[in-house]
């Protein structure tokens, strides 16, 4: 051996000790010995430590062996101890083996001293490396059981076999009310408690073929009568090789309360927005009406046109109003059908019929929009409709003004509002005109943080791009 060992020899003859020292290099065994032959020095020798193995004879005279043998078990426990000794018979090395010795060498016959010594510190090595696994289960074990007996989860460990309960934690009798021997011993399917749990041996039977089974909601009656809520998860695993089913209880019944009152706060909070839709949608019409007993009054035909082109906008917000409240939603609306109503509108009030002029809604995918994107959407397609049936159209002319709005990239709408009218002068410059309407286009095209583009040809289209803003869904 390369590293020199430790040897503590309790020998009170020299020569023994010599003829021991002589045998282990000769057999090429590199050792530092130390020789002890009275109490003092060993206990000295043994607070010192350090000693990879102790060679020890029976007979010392200022010894006694086995006292020897109990502060050496007591202090260094993976300590090999061999006992090299003459005097003593096979009985009594026997006996002594029992006690704790580890060998039994005589010294007229050192044959066997250099293997004992090897063996034993491999045994040594072995035996430490057992301990402290054993310590570290121990203390693993003690870990487990502080969490255990500390978790804010209600814990029952059941015999997996037999479905016996093996512990409960007090978490779990304080939320139920029950006492420790109330669950001890029983069988899970007899603890009435839960009965909507593992009611019986067949879901007990389900629990063991899948290993893991969660509730989310369910219910336990407590020992005074209540009912409480909680979430219920088992799962299956070995201790010791010896499968057991740890079931996790968690009373939920305070989250349930706080969803219960989300939700409803949630209800109430809906309900006053599309209260508020409705109102806004009245109001809208209410002042339509207004304005048609306002027309009545009025002769300057200029003045009934801005009044007209009022009426239209107010219409049109009226109208997304309308179907917000009937849709049962207060943040968005299918763009398609809204679009498709408001241009029946303006067909029906312009009596578009009777002057030969119709209005197409090009048939399109659905398209859902916020209400921040529908409203300027829905005011745009009153203007450019309305601005068209006025000046596309002269001397009785006939025509078809179409609608669409697409989605034209992930994330891109486009708007379009087509005429095979007159068309624009090609000089037309927005900002220099002074009716509203197509200024009020371009602003609301802004406001959507898009383009407006004029294509002149033979007749018109308005062609406005602008990015979607994402939506909850339905």
């Amino acid at each position: 051996m390369s590293i020199p060992l430790n040897l503590l020899i309790i020998e009170d003859k020299s020569a023994d000790f010599r003829l021991i020292v002589r045998h282990l290099e000769k057999h090429g065994l590199t050792a530092r010995c130390h020789c002890v032959s009275s109490i003092e020095e060993l206990e000295a020798a043994v607070e010192q430590g350090g000693w990879d193995a102790v060679l020890s004879d029976y007979s010392v005279p200022k010894l006694d062996f086995e006292h020897t043998l109990g502060l050496l078990r007591a202090r260094h426990p993976d300590l090999p101890l061999i006992l090299v000794s003459g005097s003593v018979g096979e009985e009594k090395a026997v006996e002594l083996l029992k006690l704790g010795v580890w060998d039994f060498v005589l010294k007229d016959n050192l044959t066997r001293l250099v293997p004992a010594i090897e063996r034993g510190l491999r045994d040594a090595t072995d035996r430490l490396a057992h301990r402290q696994a054993q310590e570290a289960q121990r203390a693993s074990e003690l870990r487990y059981r502080r969490l255990f007996e500390a978790a804010k989860d209600g814990i029952l460990i059941l015999d997996a076999k037999t479905g016996i309960v093996v512990d409960v934690n007090p978490f779990l009798i304080e939320m139920l009310g029950y006492t420790h021997e109330v669950f001890l011993g029983k069988r899970v399917w007899e603890l009435g408690f839960f009965k909507d749990i593992l009611a019986n041996q067949d879901n007990f039977a389900k629990l063991q073929e899948k290993e893991y089974i969660r509730y989310e909601d369910m219910a336990l009656e407590t020992a005074d009568g209540r009912r409480i809520d909680v979430e219920f998860v088992s799962n299956v695993y070995l201790v010791n090789h010896h499968k057991v089913i740890q079931c996790n209880i968690r009373d939920i019944s305070a989250r349930k309360r706080a969803e219960a009152a989300l939700h409803l706060a949630l209800a109430e909070k809906t309900s006053l927005v599309m209260e508020i839709h409705h109102r806004v949608k009245n109001n809208l019409a209410i002042m339509v009406g207004l304005m048609n007993m306002q027309a009545h009054q009025i002769k300057h035909p200029e003045a009934l046109a801005a009044l007209a082109d009022t009426k239209a906008r107010l219409f049109s917000m009226s109208l997304l109003h309308e179907m917000l409240y009937s849709a049962g939603r207060m943040d968005q609306v299918e763009i398609q059908s809204y679009l498709q109503r408001l241009c029946r509108h303006i067909s029906q009030s312009h009596g578009l019929s009777a002057l030969g002029i119709q209005i197409q809604n090009s048939p399109s995918a659905p398209l859902t929009v916020g209400i921040d994107q529908a409203v300027p959407c829905g005011l745009i397609v009153s203007e450019l409709v309305s601005n068209t049936i006025k000046h596309a159209f002269p001397n009785d002319r006939q025509g078809k003004v179409t609608v669409d709005m697409v989605l034209a990239a992930p994330d891109i709408v486009t708007l379009r509002v087509t005429d095979d009218g007159i068309g624009l002068p090609d000089d037309l410059q927005i900002d220099q005109i002074g009716t509203l309407g197509l200024p009020l286009v371009d602003a609301l095209t802004h406001q959507l943080r898009g383009t407006l583009e004029i294509q002149r040809g033979l007749g018109t289209t308005f062609e406005i791009r602008f990015p979607l803003q994402p939506t909850t869904p339905a």
